[in-house]
């Protein structure tokens, strides 16, 4: 995450994305920025998005926030696959922002999603996708919290056509 961006609407959907998964299962979502630059006061973007450091571990639920998104290489601008898994095993559900394909035409951007989460079937962790032009990864070994969650996006209004699974 950059400071440059902090507070576009991009940080609107995340936080409605946090707040849902926060009502749905009653529980803290604690946040991964991926900071990569100075950013002075941390503490308004956690306030913002209305979650606790990483470092607290005090929810089942993370959000990470790269700049970029998921990668097969990590980097400081994205998330690989093995750091995923790491933080599933700590984690009951994982959010992660991806946009590592914003530019690319729609079936494009259909065939990496597929990609990245057969990806993460290779490390027995399950995935869906909420497409929009801010996009999503939602991941957990527990195909049933994914299950749930999706209905309840889907039950307080998002449209059932953007989410984007591979059934394993």
């Amino acid at each position: 995450m950059k400071k440059t961006w902090f507070g576009d609407t991009y940080d609107i959907a995340k936080r409605f994305m946090i707040e849902a998964a926060k009502n749905l299962f009653k529980s803290e979502v604690d946040i991964d920025p991926m900071l990569n630059d100075n950013f002075e006061n941390i503490n308004m973007y956690y306030k913002f998005l209305n979650g606790t450091p990483i470092e607290k571990n005090s929810g089942s639920l993370l959000f990470i926030d790269p700049d970029k998104g998921v990668a097969k290489k990590d980097s400081t601008e994205h998330i690989n696959y093995k750091k995923i898994q790491m933080h599933a095993m700590n984690y009951k559900m994982i959010m992660i922002y991806d946009q590592s394909f914003s530019r690319a035409k729609e079936q494009g951007i259909k065939m990496q999603m597929k990609n990245k989460l057969e990806a993460l079937n290779e490390f027995d962790l399950n995935g869906i996708y909420y497409r929009s032009h801010v996009n999503f990864l939602f991941c957990s070994y527990n195909t049933s919290m994914l299950a749930n969650y999706k209905s309840y996006l889907i039950e307080i209004g998002l449209p059932y056509e953007r989410f984007f699974e591979n059934k394993k």
